[in-house]
């Protein structure tokens, strides 16, 4: 009970933390002064509007890391180092190899990729030792999780990073490419053609795509890993907290207004990445479950 009744300050506490540590992190990095112009009225009335959204998604974020640290068997340094390789990660890390694949649509200047990346790592290191310590898991010491046979981790990495294509794909044509918006941004006109069409065209035409979600999908694979080693409970609620950690803190800059992505298909993607990333963590979390993998583990053991 006491545990429940400290959200209540926790929760506040956290959602101001992160939102400060992104105004340091836009400072240091130089990320806030791009394009500002204080003398105009408009963009003082975007800035002020873009900071109530980044505090919802700060708000939002936090309601994702506290199952975490709530359900975490790690604690101190360890802790806060997993956390900032979870936070740095799914927010910053996978969304800009990504934005750097599409950018010849997206056309962010190198120096300002630069920036986001440097204000997102900024933010990871200040973040992650404070929710840490917010949430009172600075002391004490951790649990050791059960190690997973080094095939089982490379042949479930493997499986999954297909899946993740999978999901990737099929999330990206029926939610995202739906929209005219989304077709005209990407190929310059809004025309669509059937599932098995477009699916042959980027087989044909553009296999550096499925090579690259591929990769990271490996990737995502890694940190659900990285979540079932420091959590506990049954693999349900381990792949709920995976599933919500992909699919917000990769989508929390979505809900920001920004001047290289309409607003039809910034909504769009976050619909279709939030979707779809959560769904692939409740998966990981299924597939990376602990019984199936004891109980292998045992098999090979035993024979």
């Amino acid at each position: 009970m006491k545990k429940i009744i400290r959200l209540f300050w926790q929760i506040p506490s956290l959602t101001i933390g992160l939102f400060i540590c992104f105004v340091i992190g836009g400072m240091l990095s130089g990320l806030s002064e791009s394009g500002s112009d204080e003398s105009d009225p408009e963009a003082v009335a975007t800035a002020a509007q873009t900071a109530g959204l980044l505090l919802l998604s700060c708000f939002i974020t936090v309601l994702t890391v506290i199952p975490l640290l709530w359900y975490t068997r790690w604690r101190g340094l360890k802790l806060s180092l997993a956390v900032f390789i979870l936070y740095f990660g799914i927010s910053t890390f996978m969304t800009q190899i990504e934005s750097i694949f599409f950018n010849s649509a997206l056309a962010i200047p190198a120096d300002m990729q630069g920036q986001i990346i440097l204000s997102g790592l900024i933010v990871a290191i200040l973040f992650a030792p404070l929710s840490v310590w917010i949430m009172g898991k600075m002391r004490g010491i951790g649990e050791v999780a059960s190690s997973m046979p080094t095939r089982q981790l490379l042949t479930k990495g493997l499986l999954l990073g297909f899946i993740y294509l999978c999901v990737y794909l099929l999330f990206g044509y029926f939610i995202a490419w739906q929209s005219a918006a989304v077709r005209l941004f990407y190929q310059g006109n809004s025309d669509i053609v059937p599932f098995g069409q477009h699916m042959l065209g980027i087989v044909t035409d553009g296999p550096a795509l499925i090579f690259f979600q591929l990769i990271r999908g490996v990737i995502w694979a890694s940190l659900a890993w990285l979540v079932i080693q420091m959590t506990e409970g049954s693999w349900w609620i381990k792949g709920l907290i995976i599933g919500l950690l992909f699919g917000v803190m990769a989508t929390g800059g979505l809900l920001l207004p920004n001047p290289f992505m309409p607003a039809e298909v910034r909504w769009a993607h976050l619909w279709e990445t939030s979707s779809s990333n959560f769904v692939f963590g409740f998966i990981a979390g299924w597939i990376l479950r602990w019984p199936l993998l004891k109980g292998l583990q045992d098999k090979t053991t035993s024979g």
